[in-house]
């Protein structure tokens, strides 16, 4: 399993798929579409948990392959800062510029963003992967545990002074990064599990992912219980479920399609699709009351949005197969390898 895992890249890619149809249909869609609008806010809420899972599975990943070729750790440490720092620097810098260019509030500006959890979780969690594996595997359980009771105990005894770990923007810190540490759980199987006794645990969580989708649907959802719980309990299930499969035909079978490369082009460069699409998303806000002002203020039919939908998922892979002639150049994963080989604070050794 020392190869790159192709069923990450297609679940990353995947999961941004999901995001940029529930953000096209929250901004440029006027219209309710009744059932059919719950289904595509329903698979938009799968986008931030499967790239969060999937972002602490490659983190973990990361991490040992590092270790594997016996870089220090204070060098690993250099890696993982610079990293971390990009990322959270970038997405608050985008923030503050859309902030001041819509004169929103600087409470609305400054918030946790799904790529600042990432950041902040690749410093919280850097040793975890360092430690025996009994160890770590009891601390990140633990660490789950101990997210939602912190949750729980901020919220309950009020204690300001950690609120900005459970508030603000839509992905508060606390409750998110229980995402991220189930991937590095689902890292460290996938790294440390042979292969005949991981595919005994593919059919176990297979399973488990049908059990608790039927549960979820029957009982879970009926519950009067905290939205996340919800959305955290759905997520799991379908993860539980696409996971197995997916990773049993590209990484067991590794069979090949076009759909399965194109999911996988696109999980690699998620980072960069993901700023991509708000200035597609802008585009059309600004340009489409210039050219289509009567569909546009009306609403569009639900027809019309799959259409639309389906027009940019072919120009955003166009766009992206032009340019990997310019070797991805200024998009954000460019950067990430650019600061993997230069350092900033400590020399990184070959």
């Amino acid at each position: 399993m020392a190869n790159r895992i192709n069923s990450i890249d297609i679940l990353r890619g995947f999961a941004i798929i999901c995001m940029i149809q529930v953000h096209i249909y929250k901004l440029w869609t006027k219209m309710n579409y009744g059932f059919a609008g719950l289904v595509i806010e329903f698979i938009g809420a799968l986008a931030p948990s499967f790239f969060l899972i999937v972002s602490g599975t490659s983190f973990f990943l990361f991490i040992n392959k590092k270790i594997s070729k016996k870089i220090s750790r204070k060098n690993i440490f250099s890696e993982t800062l610079k990293r971390a720092l990009f990322i959270f620097i970038v997405s608050l810098l985008i923030q503050v510029f859309f902030g001041f260019v819509l004169g929103m509030h600087i409470s609305f500006i400054i918030y946790w963003s799904i790529f600042q959890v990432i950041a902040f979780s690749m410093i919280t969690f850097f040793a975890i992967p360092f430690l025996k594996r009994n160890l770590r595997i009891t601390i990140m359980f633990s660490s789950l545990f101990l997210i939602f009771l912190a949750n729980y105990v901020i919220g309950y005894y009020k204690i300001e002074i950690l609120y900005i770990l459970v508030s603000g923007g839509d992905f508060p810190y606390i409750r998110w990064a229980s995402f991220y540490v189930f991937g590095m759980v689902l890292g460290d199987l996938i790294i440390n599990t042979p292969i005949d006794k991981f595919k005994k645990i593919l059919i176990i969580t297979l399973s488990t992912g049908i059990f608790l989708l039927i549960l979820w649907f029957f009982w879970i959802s009926q519950l009067l219980i905290d939205s996340f719980i919800l959305s955290f309990s759905a997520t799991f299930s379908i993860f539980f479920i696409l996971f197995p499969i997916i990773y049993y035909f590209t990484d067991i079978k590794e069979s090949e399609s076009f759909f399965q490369e194109t999911l996988t082009h696109w999980g690699k460069f998620s980072f960069s699709i993901y700023y991509i699409q708000f200035g597609v998303i802008a585009a059309g806000v600004i340009i489409f009351p210039l050219i289509i002002s009567d569909i546009y203020s009306n609403g569009f039919l639900f027809y019309q949005y799959l259409i639309l939908l389906v027009l940019i998922y072919i120009g955003i892979d166009i766009f992206l197969r032009i340019w990997k002639k310019f070797d991805y150049i200024f998009g954000i994963e460019w950067f990430l390898n650019l600061i993997s080989k230069k350092s900033l604070f400590l020399k990184i050794e070959n």
